[in-house]
């Protein structure tokens, strides 16, 4: 496999140039209180993220999770076969930042790509719920997507259920793959990690090449991790660092790669020991892109092209028969 650390587009600089111009930044945590940098948040991706294909419904109810009510929001496609497959998503936002408005134009261009309903929890964040706060209620999610009420209620196929994740939300997808492939519940058909945040190191080439983002920037990432694994504790759990899970016997995953991006070398030397491991892989690179670009389909066109591959490989992925009781 062959890395590049190109340029990011100029093209792709214009619109965060243009973006900051008009106001339209995501404030840093580092330096506000966490609430009010939240709030700057959900007004900068509600309003890059803004639109999305229509659905046939939109719904958001709350399921039981391990420390109260998860809210959920469940979006299925005009096009999802009847039973339909199905994907939870697990938002990015470094584990601080994110909910069901901030990524809800991206996950009705998934479900439209992939004709699958996307199941979509606000999972709790850092820094009021460090780890496992967050990685348990995914996989308290995906146990009640995956029960046969919640089968049978929503009218879905068992066999044909995946997880996909960005950035925060990738680390928590592999995170689940191995978890469930070791007996924690039902196995995935597969996994769609992009541009997954999967272990702390800093001294990657891609680290050095992009610190300065956009889109993501070392110190802020540090941060990030600081306020999930506060004191380090869990650094060394695979469920909080999936960097440390053992990859044999993982369902197949799907990686995504953006060329610009800090975190691009994770997913290369992962993609390097899945294929050493024996694990099936797909790898998509979008060049000249930065991490959290897919947020911009509005502004950027190859954000909405990269939203077509991730969703025709989410549905690859679905394609055929791949649960495991």
């Amino acid at each position: 496999m062959q890395r590049r650390y190109g340029r990011i587009d100029s093209t792709l600089e214009a619109v965060y140039a243009k973006l900051a111009d008009e106001g339209h930044v995501s404030p840093d945590p580092m330096v506000m209180p966490i609430a009010e940098a939240r709030a700057g948040n959900v007004r900068y991706l509600t309003h890059v993220g803004a639109g999305g294909p229509e659905m046939a419904s939109v719904t958001v109810r709350d399921i039981p999770g391990p420390a109260g009510p998860i809210p959920v929001k469940i979006l299925r496609p005009e096009t999802a076969d009847i039973p339909a497959p199905a994907v939870l998503y697990l938002h990015g936002g470094g584990f601080a930042f994110g909910d069901l408005d901030t990524h809800d134009g991206l996950a009705r261009h998934l479900a439209a790509e992939s004709n699958a309903v996307i199941v979509m929890p606000h999972y709790r964040r850092t820094p009021e719920h460090p780890f496992p706060g967050a990685y348990d209620d995914s996989l308290a999610t995906w146990r009640w997507l995956a029960s046969e009420a919640t089968i049978g209620e929503l009218g879905l196929d068992h066999r044909r259920l995946g997880l996909a994740g960005d950035s925060a939300g990738g680390n928590l997808g592999l995170a689940l793959a191995a978890a469930l492939r070791d007996g924690a519940g039902p196995v995935p058909a597969g996994a769609a990690l992009i541009y997954g945040m999967f272990s702390r190191r800093s001294d990657t080439r891609s680290q050095q090449a992009y610190a300065a983002g956009p889109g993501l920037t070392s110190p802020r990432l540090a941060w990030f991790w600081d306020a999930y694994l506060p004191g380090g504790v869990g650094a060394e759990d695979p469920r909080a660092v999936p960097w440390h899970v053992t990859l044999e016997g993982l369902p197949p995953l799907a990686l995504f790669v953006a060329e610009c991006d800090i975190l691009a070398d994770d997913t290369w030397d992962m993609a390097e020991r899945l294929e050493k491991a024996g694990v099936p892989f797909t790898l998509d690179v979008f060049p000249n892109a930065t991490h959290g670009f897919i947020q911009l389909s509005r502004f950027y066109a190859p954000a909405g092209d990269a939203l077509s591959v991730i969703g025709r490989r989410i549905a690859e992925m679905l394609g055929a028969p791949g649960m495991s009781a």
